[in-house]
């Protein structure tokens, strides 16, 4: 049976990229570079039992419990020493048959996509003075559905499990526990902060707003009315009036720049502003006007409005709120992403929320270089995930 066992079990945790340490009993002592590949090696272990249980009852059958623990270890002779192990031994022996347990430090670095998991709870171990938090496998699927519609027995004889595992690590780029992001996810992540700035907006504007002042000047050329804003920019000395950079009005007409557009429905400029018979619509709220000048050909009108000033306060509140609670912000959960630790995978604690959400308005201020940077990151991280410590990952 021993013989049985070793010839069964063994192999799928090698080509899993397992190695043997040494044999104590009927037990295999492995080591792995990878969290995610030794509990999927436990499952493909498991599965590979299952199968040769079939129809077996009583000592014929070889039912297995599997314990797994990550953590620094002492090497010598060959061999591992260090609490790790010893958490590891004595999880072994509270653990299920045909089950696959594993510690938090496991559950924290591993891919959580591809293990769904269940936690055990808080266990006093012998010999061990701090409690420890203890997960196990919960097969969603039958373990024995393997890629390509294998058994278990196949994969570990065809190497279908070792491609399994060898196309994971490709994406060794990606920290513990994280997946790689695709390249549409930066698009996502346009979609998704275009709709938290929105909602924050809209919130600053109507509790916290406060006055701003523009100036509506009309102008008659040919005995036809055209209208325009007038922006702290404006020029008027003897070439005409100069509006910027990109509008001139002069003797020989008007001449403005593409944003601009006059028709016989009225004024339009970019998609914020718009000037008719009904008056001025430029985004904020209007609550005064007042003729400051008005003449046969001019008229200057001075328009206040209601202008936000809470954004970065509430920007600080809202995205720091969902990260903790959420894992994401709304418009993340919109387009189905979330904010993650990137050294474990797991969701940010609050200094790394309020850190992240304060230096977004860096990454604002600075012309939005600090999202640029995702497109030259090789993780695809901007400054404030840089800073903060976190990565953001599809939640799919």
């Amino acid at each position: 049976m021993l013989e049985k066992h070793k010839e069964i079990v063994l192999p799928v945790l090698e080509n899993a990229g397992g190695r043997l340490v040494k044999t104590i009993g009927d037990a295999f002592m492995m080591v792995f570079e990878s969290p995610t590949d030794a509990v999927l090696s436990g499952i493909a272990v498991q599965a590979a039992l299952k199968e040769f249980n079939e129809g077996k009852e009583g000592d014929d059958r070889i039912d297995v419990r599997i314990a797994i623990n990550t953590g620094e270890v002492t090497l010598a002779d060959n061999d591992i020493f260090g609490d790790p192990v010893n958490i590891t031994a004595r999880i072994e022996s509270i653990a299920e048959a045909g089950e696959v347990f594993f510690t938090e430090a496991v559950y924290l670095a591993m891919n959580k996509h591809e293990v769904p998991s269940s936690e055990v709870g808080l266990l006093q171990l012998k010999g061990i003075p701090e409690k420890v938090r203890v997960y196990k496998v919960v097969a969603e699927h039958p373990v024995e559905e393997l890629p390509g519609g294998q058994s278990p027995a196949q994969a570990s004889s065809t190497g279908g499990l070792v491609g399994t595992f060898r196309d994971r690590r490709k994406a060794a780029a990606s920290p513990p526990g994280v997946f790689p992001l695709k390249k549409s996810t930066r698009r996502k992540r346009l979609g998704a902060l275009i709709v938290d700035a929105v909602i924050v907006s809209i919130f600053a504007g109507f509790f916290f707003g406060s006055e701003k002042t523009n100036y509506h000047w009309s102008h008659k050329i040919g005995g036809k009315k055209k209208q325009e804003i007038v922006l702290p920019k404006m020029k008027i000395d003897d070439k005409g009036i100069s509006v910027g950079e990109n509008i001139t009005i002069n003797d020989k007409g008007i001449n403005i720049g593409e944003a601009v557009k006059i028709n016989d429905e009225g004024i339009k400029i970019g998609d914020n502003v718009e000037i008719d018979d009904g008056g001025i619509k430029a985004g904020d709220e209007v609550v005064g006007e007042e003729v400051l000048h008005e003449d046969g050909k001019n008229r200057v009108v001075k328009i206040t409005s209601k202008k936000d000033t809470a954004f970065p306060i509430l920007w600080v509140l809202y995205s720091t709120f969902f990260l903790l609670y959420w894992g994401a912000t709304p418009g993340k959960r919109i387009f189905k992403m979330k904010v993650v630790d990137h050294a474990t995978g797991a969701a940010p604690d609050w200094k790394a929320s309020l850190a992240r959400s304060l230096f977004m308005l860096v990454s604002f201020a600075v012309l939005f270089l600090g999202f640029l940077w995702a497109f030259v990151d090789k993780e695809s991280r901007c400054w404030h995930d840089l800073i903060a410590g976190t990565m953001v990952v599809s939640a799919e």
